[in-house]
């Protein structure tokens, strides 16, 4: 358990973190959670993505494919813009 907020620091929850680096692991992990939501890096306002089983994408930060001709990237949900 973790306790979890956005940049508004209201509210503040305790939630159960999942998470993996792997998009092969995500089936197993989230076979036990019947209420589940996807977690960025935390940085909005209000109570967005809180929920009592959070599944953190942070760590699914990959660059599969760069298009330097459109400028077009194909990525993770996990990678931030400042990466």
């Amino acid at each position: 358990m973790a306790t979890l907020y956005n940049w508004g620091i209201y509210p503040k929850i305790e939630a159960r973190i999942l998470e993996t680096g792997r998009k092969a692991d995500l089936p197993s992990l989230l076979e036990h959670s019947t209420e589940v939501i996807a977690r960025g890096n935390g940085r909005c306002y209000g109570d967005s993505a809180l929920q009592q089983d959070v599944f953190s994408t942070l760590k699914l930060n990959k660059i599969h494919h760069f298009d330097t001709q459109n400028g077009r990237v194909r990525a993770e949900a996990g990678l931030l813009l400042s990466d």
